[in-house]
């Protein structure tokens, strides 16, 4: 999510930039690595809210409580493929992309009683957009699949982040 949109055109390759950020998933740093011209491979680590998981539901605590309340830390990687063609909008150009979210969260730091860690694995479709030199916004909206980490048990949830980050290095 850390790409820096710039006016060049669509076959100039992409460069690998760090971001800090601060999204549904929580603070974290986050780089995305120039694959191809169009496809690049984002890894991150965030500070946020921890998951329980289990066969018929799946509950993000953040939800049910504050992030203070349940912190762990999630890793993460997530190829993308941008689509063709920039739309330019007031501000600045926006990038249509698919990707693959795969996360790893670890179990909260304290123990909570009965969340364990979890792994997340959605398709989305989403967009990233410059808001200036260096603030970028970034969203996508997909299905996904929670898997408890410790019974294996797992269940389907609507995917949806929506992300503000900091360029730190181009």
């Amino acid at each position: 999510m850390a790409y820096c949109c710039n006016s060049f055109a669509q076959d100039t390759p992409r460069r690998t930039i760090v971001a800090g950020t601060v999204s549904f998933s929580g603070i974290g740093i986050s780089t995305e690595w120039n694959a191809q011209k169009r496809f690049t491979v984002e890894t991150a680590v965030n500070f946020g809210p921890s998951y329980e998981v289990d066969d018929d539901a799946f509950f993000n605590t953040a939800l049910a409580y504050p992030v203070y309340r349940r912190p762990a830390l999630r890793f993460s990687v997530t190829p993308r493929i941008y689509l063709d063609g920039r739309k330019q909008v007031q501000g600045g150009h926006v990038e249509p992309y698919l990707g693959l979210h795969i996360a790893y969260v670890t179990k909260p730091f304290s123990d909570y009683g009965g969340t364990t860690d979890a792994w997340l694995f959605h398709l989305h479709a989403g967009m990233r957009q410059m808001l200036s030199r260096r603030v970028l916004f970034n969203a996508h909206l997909g299905i996904g699949r929670g898997v408890n980490g410790d019974t294996g048990e797992g269940s389907m949830y609507p995917a949806f982040n929506v992300l503000i980050g900091y360029v730190l290095v181009k």
